[in-house]
C-alpha cells in the first residue's frame, strides 16, 4: 500500500515553505502553521520529520523568549531555510 498526499495539499505545502524561504523574519503562528502542515504530511512523506525539526526547536525557543506570546516575529535563519527545501 502507497500513501501519497493529493496534489492540493502538496502544492498548499510548498507554497507555504516557499514563502517561509523568502523571508528573513515572521510571526511565530505563522512558522506553527508551516509546521503544522508539514506535520500533517509525515505519514506521506519519507523522512518528512527531518524537514521541520531545526524549524520546531528555533519556534520553541522564540516561544520561550517571548513567553508564549505567537503574534511576536522571530528570525528565520539559514538552517530552518535549508531544512524547508
Amino acid at each position: 500500500m502507497t500513501v501519497s498526499l493529493p496534489a492540493c495539499r502538496v502544492l498548499k505545502i510548498t507554497d507555504a515553505c516557499e514563502q517561509l524561504i523568502r523571508k528573513s523574519r515572521e510571526k511565530i503562528q505563522e512558522v506553527a502553521r508551516v509546521i503544522g502542515l508539514l506535520v500533517a504530511a509525515i505519514l506521506a512523506v519519507e523522512l518528512g520529520k527531518l524537514h521541520f525539526r531545526q524549524l520546531e526547536m528555533e519556534k520553541i525557543t522564540a516561544l520561550q523568549t517571548e513567553k508564549g506570546n505567537l503574534d511576536r516575529w522571530m528570525a528565520i535563519m539559514e538552517g530552518m531555510k535549508t531544512d524547508l527545501c
